[in-house]
């Protein structure tokens, strides 16, 4: 309490009998004012939930009322699933690329108008879930992630990448458009064939 504190350690995650924190007239930029506006309890909660998911290498922050992208997770580079549902983010930014682990993303029910482009360094992606947002496009270097097997894009904004046409079809038509772009990072060759393309 009125001190010159920036930084809630995570590491209070791990104090079981933890009850009240005061924070107040601190500087602090981390967690960030979205958290930190819930009150006592909601920060505590968020911490232990940080701290433990070290140890389960999942994450999950349904229903938490976020604004911003939850850069705590990125001190984590074990997580293997990072749960965001039901929030109000509208960006999901290029920190996340360090989480090279992840084998599932979602962030359903946002209010998301941006997916960073490195984003697409998540090569260990195999299930993307970003339906009920307001997207129009995602990084095509998402197809570099060769083991995905399932993309949720529906219920979004009309879409630029991939083409409308291809998100119609729905989600291996989806993850095969992506990788083929992915193979042409390397091959310098673009192969389209029976993705159903409306031309101009």
């Amino acid at each position: 309490h009125s001190n010159q504190i920036t930084l809630i350690p995570i590491a209070l995650g791990n104090l079981n009998k933890l009850r009240y924190i005061n924070f107040e007239n601190n500087p602090i930029k981390s967690p960030r004012d979205d958290v930190l506006k819930q009150g006592g309890d909601a920060v505590i909660e968020y911490l232990k939930k940080l701290y433990h998911s070290a140890v389960t290498s999942g994450l999950e922050l349904c229903h938490a009322s976020l604004r911003h992208f939850p850069l705590e997770t990125c001190t984590v580079p074990a997580l293997h699933s990072l749960i965001l549902d039901d929030n109000q983010l509208e960006v999901l930014p290029s920190e996340l690329m360090v989480l090279t682990s992840l084998t599932l993303l979602s962030a359903q029910r946002n209010v998301l108008r941006k997916v960073s482009v490195e984003c697409g360094m998540l090569t260990s992606l195999v299930r993307l879930l970003l339906n009920d947002n307001q997207l129009s496009s995602i990084p095509l270097s998402f197809g570099r992630a060769k083991n995905l097997q399932e993309i949720d894009l529906q219920n979004n904004q009309a879409w630029s990448t991939p083409p409308p046409e291809v998100v119609m079809q729905g989600s291996s038509i989806i993850i095969s458009y992506l990788l083929q772009y992915g193979d042409a990072f390397v091959s310098h060759r673009l192969k389209l064939q029976a993705m159903r393309l409306v031309c101009c």
